[in-house]
């Protein structure tokens, strides 16, 4: 087929993936309040690629990391306790990525294998610190982070149409805090809340590929700066779960809420975000006998209609049936909508 940015022909490969980890923990008593955990890791992969079609494809890949880690908890009081810990990981490139990483060769998401350049690993290091707090009915947990990677793997466009790649762009760096709270409002009533605050920003500056981007260069490209949002995370999340259970009955309702995010392809920010949104779920179970549970359940009560991700795509060349003479560049994923559920549970 003669396409833009080469054919989409078929493509038969044989990935395998070999993986070997060794790990050593101890945890070492500093005094009857105080206590240090502390690891290694040693993690090897090797990754073979072999094109049955020709040699494009094929690779031999491996990748070595050693990853230490340690953490001190501390009883401060009764009912007290605070914990710091660092630790390092490493995230081995999947074959998919790296059979997907060469710019000039993007793949579709129907012929994900096009050629084989390396990725480098991702490196992470962590730092965590935190405080519990728990009482005769109640339980606080407030907790802060900071995890930075080096050598992120990201999914960027291609300038041809459906088509993408893998690559390594630099630094990111998720940090932010949790806080959650379990409340026992009687015998027969919990209560469980959770907040998340997340800033995921860019630490290293690259041109990042994005042709249906408005404000792209003429490369079809945007400049991606030092502290731009990473695109599909949520800057705030936050749920909420109340059960109550009485003679074999139980009832329950969760809430989950949650602020927009920037669409992949803008990281820069130069367009509106996602729509935050919240979704409430109600579900029921009655526990006839050890053996026999009748449940429903209903996703979505409310039927909300938001967008779970975001993405650029390509308006400008392919009409859209669905929304004749589409000019904006965003596509996002739908909230699942409302689902009713009524089933049985047998136990032998």
């Amino acid at each position: 087929m003669d396409l833009p940015g080469g054919p989409i022909s078929p493509v038969e490969l044989v990935a395998r993936a070999r993986y070997l980890g060794l790990f050593v923990a101890a945890r070492v008593p500093l005094s009857p309040w105080l206590s240090l955990e502390a690891g290694l890791r040693r993690n090897d992969a090797w990754v073979r690629l072999d094109d049955r079609r020709g040699e494009a494809l094929d690779g031999r890949h491996r990748f070595r990391r050693l990853n230490p880690g340690a953490e001190v908890d501390w009883e401060v009081a009764e009912g007290v306790t605070m914990r710091a810990g660092w630790h390092r990981t490493n995230r081995v490139p999947a074959p998919a990525e790296l059979g997907c990483a060469d710019p000039d060769a993007p793949c579709s998401l129907a012929n994900f294998f096009i050629a084989d350049p390396p990725l480098e690993q991702e490196v992470t290091e962590s730092a965590e610190a935190g405080v519990a707090l728990a009482r005769a009915g109640w339980r606080l947990s407030v907790a802060a982070f900071r995890a930075t990677s080096q050598d992120d793997i990201q999914l960027v466009a291609s300038g041809v149409r459906g088509r993408g790649y893998f690559k390594n762009v630099g630094r990111t760096r998720r940090q932010g805090a949790e806080v959650t709270a379990e409340v026992s409002l009687a015998r027969w009533l919990q209560a469980r809340l959770g907040y998340a605050l997340t800033d995921a920003t860019f630490r290293t500056g690259f041109a990042l590929p994005s042709p249906n981007h408005p404000a792209a260069e003429a490369d079809g490209s945007v400049t991606v700066a030092p502290g731009d949002r990473l695109a599909n995370v949520p800057r705030h999340r936050g749920v909420m779960t109340v059960e109550a259970t009485h003679g074999g009955v139980g009832l329950g309702l969760d809430l989950s809420a949650q602020s927009g995010m920037r669409y992949q392809g803008d990281e820069i920010g130069a367009l509106e975000t996602t729509g935050r949104y919240a979704r409430l779920d109600l579900r029921a179970a009655w526990t006839v006998n050890p053996a026999f549970e009748l449940f429903a359940e209903v996703r979505n009560l409310t039927n909300t209609r938001a967008s779970t991700f975001g993405i650029l795509g390509e308006v400008g060349d392919v009409e859209l049936d669905e929304a004749p003479g589409a000019s904006d560049p965003r596509f996002a994923g739908p909230l699942a909508p409302r689902r009713w559920r009524l089933g049985a549970r047998v136990r032998f």
